[in-house]
């Protein structure tokens, strides 16, 4: 059996442009979308901090400079830990 839940909404909500027979049904999709987007939402946000700390880690490593070793070569290849951090990133920004 289902569990009612009252609630007050303003007059001019648009749950009122529903015709009385369909609201309960509507509003119950709404508040399941609603769940749904959330979940989405936290999932987007811990993917939006990973990226961000990926960039966080490529700007001090682009800070740091590459060691004077690197820059005599002329086809010098990226430092190993700025690939990875490179990779991650791009990892990172893949998955969304």
């Amino acid at each position: 059996m289902d569990r009612q839940c009252q609630i007050r909404l303003p007059k001019d909500h648009p749950v009122f442009t529903i015709p009385r027979g369909e609201r309960s049904k509507k509003v119950k999709e709404w508040i399941n979308l609603g769940i749904g987007i959330e979940g989405k939402m936290d999932r987007l946000q811990e993917k939006v901090n990973s990226i961000e700390s990926s960039l966080d880690d490529i700007k001090n490593l682009l800070l740091q400079g590459i060691p004077s070793h690197h820059k005599e070569e002329k086809n010098s290849k990226a430092p190993e830990n700025t690939r990875a951090a490179l990779n991650r990133a791009l990892d990172d920004f893949l998955d969304l």
